[in-house]
């Protein structure tokens, strides 16, 4: 059954990166007073309790210099400060699964370590998103082989209390048209819906792709939840 929203999801989700990095995946980075961090090789994200001059300062206490970090976070402006150079300002849509469809059934294969190498040719050939070499330790991930060669993948990110977010969606070009990613994605809300949990996602605004991406998301019982900001900073 699919996760009945409430008001309180909807905060949790205006700040997820801090929900789950001070929450579920704290063993996955560290936390400083006001501000939270994934380790590097997990995911470039940290989030922080809100933007402000404090807590960019505490994320910045975790940070060597050069270190880039991705903020994600809902209706504030980040200060100016001399710790961090703003690099990229983006806006992305946030969905959340609101409704059962017809399942999509194809041929998956639960990813291990053993697929890391292919997971990150995959991601840096398609770029959804950020993806290292423990990134696979954020949640579970699923993909879909052919004659040998990982071909399409999705999995789970940041996990607030009671959500798990859909990331890493992506389809080698060779393969797209097939239904693999709304199958990889249908799996993944299924099995997020057995534990209780509900599913959301994230879309880029403006992207070459976005239009599509939301098209199929629909189609698979996503709706539009809000708008969220994106700041990639650099640790000056």
């Amino acid at each position: 059954m699919t996760k009945v929203m409430s008001s309180d999801d909807k905060k949790l989700l205006e700040n997820p990166v801090w929900e789950a990095i001070s929450g579920q995946q704290f063993s996955l980075g560290k936390v400083n007073g006001q501000a939270a961090l994934y380790d590097m090789q997990v995911s470039p994200f940290g989030g922080v309790q809100e933007v402000s001059e404090s807590s960019l300062n505490d994320l910045a206490d975790l940070c060597s210099p050069g270190r880039i970090v991705a903020l994600l976070y809902k209706d504030a402006t980040v200060p100016e400060s001399n710790r961090w150079e703003l690099l990229e300002y983006v806006y992305v849509w946030q969905m959340v699964h609101r409704a059962q469809v017809e399942p999509v059934t194809i041929e998956s294969t639960t990813l291990t370590d053993e697929f890391i190498d292919r997971m990150i040719e995959l991601a840096t050939l398609t770029n959804p998103g950020p993806f290292s070499s423990r990134t696979i330790e954020l949640g579970d991930y699923h993909g879909v082989l052919e004659n040998d060669q990982l071909v399409a993948m999705a999995g789970e990110r940041f996990k607030p209390p009671h959500w798990v977010e859909i990331s890493g969606v992506c389809t080698h070009p060779s393969a797209q048209g097939r239904g693999y990613a709304a199958g990889l994605v249908n799996e993944l809300v299924q099995q997020i819906d057995l534990h209780g949990d509900g599913a959301f996602l994230h879309v880029r605004v403006g992207s070459p792709s976005e239009q599509v991406a939301l098209r199929v998301y629909e189609r698979l019982g996503f709706e539009h939840c809000q708008r969220m900001e994106l700041a990639v900073l650099q640790r000056i």
